[in-house]
């Protein structure tokens, strides 16, 4: 194989499975029997280097390994099990937080002793967790609510506070997430006319709910913001002095071989 050579494993493990995260070198598989298996990671990938398979014969860049669950179980460290299946999982700072059919709850994955921690007993839907460690939760019809799972965060005005860790920023129904640095995109029942933009400022650590808005109408107050600017166009070939629209130039520059692996796992 060419030096080169950058390859990409793209591993599929065969099973039903509720849910997967990968952090901090633990693979954290949710199966079917309401078990939450936990698995050394970088064991398992230390491993998979010294197995010969084709990519190694010949010179493609990608391959695809299927696997049965049994062929982690050399590497499985320990199993978590719960009493009903769980709509969505995340995990922040070693903490799991997860939420079924009898509310949202919080785990300790490093204390000794660790017990499940009932934090609401409303269920939710999605669990979303942002590059800045903010948590935002979907409950269908009781809204939007923020969990507050770093001490960094606070927010600096009376807001709907159903616990010291749990706070309701909407009242309207709310299916799933999506962030924006600190705002948040809230989508309703019906995501193509119910979905809103909620604006936040942030200023070390203090949050503020700014407004929330039609995300139709924030598009567009963006769009007529927009200045349309003449663009000439020319069919004659750019001189050197004119310059070009796109360009680059190729160096010698020698890749160093990498290694993707891309996991597929499937959610029922």
């Amino acid at each position: 194989m060419d030096f080169e050579h950058i390859l990409t494993t793209k591993i599929t493990i065969n099973g039903v499975f509720q849910d997967f995260q990968l952090y901090s070198g633990k693979f954290y598989l949710w199966l079917s029997t309401n078990e939450l298996a936990i698995y050394d990671w970088n064991k398992w990938v230390r491993h998979l280097a010294f197995v010969d398979r084709t990519i190694y014969f010949e010179p493609q860049p990608t391959e695809q390994l299927t696997l049965k669950l049994e062929a982690l179980e050399p590497f499985k460290e320990k199993s978590i099990f719960f009493s009903e299946p769980i709509y969505d999982s995340a995990i922040f700072d070693h903490v799991l937080y997860y939420s079924d059919a009898s509310g949202f709850y919080r785990y300790s994955l490093i204390a000794k002793e660790a017990k499940k921690e009932h934090l609401s007993s409303i269920p939710m839907y999605q669990i979303n967790l942002s590059k800045n460690g903010r948590m935002a939760l979907a409950a269908a019809e009781k809204g939007l609510f923020e969990c507050l799972v770093s001490s960094y965060y606070l927010f600096n005005e009376p807001v709907h506070q159903l616990n010291p860790r749990l706070v309701q920023l909407s009242t309207r129904y709310t299916s799933k997430t999506e962030w924006q640095n600190h705002d948040l995109i809230q989508y309703g029942e019906n995501p193509q006319v119910d979905t809103y933009l909620l604006k936040m400022s942030e200023k070390k650590g203090l949050l503020q709910l700014v407004k929330g808005e039609p995300i139709y109408s924030t598009i567009k107050n963006h769009t007529a913001s927009i200045q349309e600017l003449p663009l000439s166009l020319s069919l004659d070939k750019p001189s050197m002095d004119s310059g070009v629209l796109f360009s680059f130039e190729t160096d010698k520059v020698t890749l160093k071989k990498i290694r993707f692996i891309v996991l597929n796992i499937f959610k029922f």
